[in-house]
């Protein structure tokens, strides 16, 4: 079987470039994985695609999507729904508000202003009569938390934003618990202005968290399919290789395979209408939005989306589906 295996990865790797740890990643070993062309890699998107398509922090569009703060104050002036900006603070000092400060009576989620979250975060939940609890035990006032998110920002190096936190659903809420289940839709802006939306997934906790990291493991993915927004079953998303499909959740028993998601049409819409809302730039964007009770909301906007995750849910290559179709017509019009 080793060597079977061996001579297996061989042939991807050299003629595709396709690293013996992606063969794994994408249980390639796999019958109905299908072909070892039909994935993008993180080698391959990083250092090729993505660039020569645009995709990226390049260009006005690109800066903006890179900065949380930034986009979340486009969000507002767009009428987008976005969780709600509560402060954002640099080593320098607070930057936002501008003026008199209060922070609204509401849970709140810490996170990186720039770059990738991986775990730097913090949760505060509102206890009532102006105090917030972290689950470590800590209660702080107003006034203490403000200088906390200050100093946390100073100590960090880097800037942090502070947001509400988003609810699950009531449908939803056997999928993920406490932790936010989110959805990421990737979106194509064609060569005539036309936005469509190519694959989403439903990403779940399996495990409790105190925060709302989406890359550690113990979290699963669903794909979602676009037109009904019907769950397919689902898969983990962070071991060396895929386990087996998931008809059920593992924790809970709830049915995630032919469950129908709240919102769907406007979770779709409004990832259509957030790219629409962007400078000219920005191919390819991939937007996380919660299902909250209320409707769908964004979390925020990668303008250079990784796709391992959405391969490992969908179990197939992207190249095979609609997202390879809208890359080679992209790559046409730019070779």
């Amino acid at each position: 079987m080793p060597a079977r295996q061996f001579l297996a990865m061989l042939g991807p790797a050299l003629l595709l470039g396709l690293p013996p740890a992606a063969w794994y990643r994408f249980g390639l070993f796999r019958p109905e994985a299908g072909g070892a062309s039909d994935y993008l890699t993180r080698e391959l998107t990083r250092q090729g695609l993505y660039p020569m398509i645009g995709a990226g922090v390049q260009g006005e569009a690109g800066r903006l999507l890179a900065d949380r703060f930034l986009f979340s104050r486009h969000a507002l002036r767009h009428g987008l729904p976005m969780a709600r900006l509560a402060l954002a603070a640099e080593p320098s000092g607070l930057i936002y508000p501008e003026t008199a400060l209060e922070l609204p009576a509401l849970d709140l989620f810490v996170k990186p202003r720039r770059g990738r979250v991986r775990g730097d975060t913090e949760r505060w939940d509102y206890a009532g009569e102006g105090r917030w609890l972290h689950p470590s035990g800590d209660s702080l006032g107003e006034g203490e938390l403000v200088a906390r998110f200050v100093s946390l920002a100073k100590r960090r190096g880097r800037g942090i934003v502070v947001e509400q936190q988003a609810r699950n659903h009531p449908d939803i809420i056997a999928l993920s618990g406490r932790v936010l289940a989110t959805v990421r839709v990737l979106t194509w802006r064609g060569e005539a202005g036309r936005i469509e939306a190519s694959d989403a997934i439903l990403r779940m906790a399996t495990a409790r968290r105190g925060a709302r990291e989406l890359s550690e493991p113990g979290r699963i993915g669903a794909p979602i399919d676009l037109e009904s927004g019907r769950l397919g079953e689902a898969t983990d998303l962070a071991s060396a290789m895929p386990g087996p499909r998931l008809a059920r959740h593992p924790n809970t028993g709830a049915d995630i395979a032919g469950r129908l998601l709240p919102f769907w049409p406007e979770a779709r819409a409004l990832a259509i209408r957030a790219h629409a809302s962007l400078p000219a730039g920005a191919p390819l964007v991939g937007w996380d939005l919660a299902i909250t009770a209320e409707g769908p909301v964004l979390i925020e906007a990668n303008p250079a989306p990784g796709l391992d995750m959405l391969q490992r849910a969908k179990g197939r290559g992207l190249a095979a589906g609609r997202f390879g179709e809208l890359l080679e017509e992209r790559l046409k019009v730019l070779l």
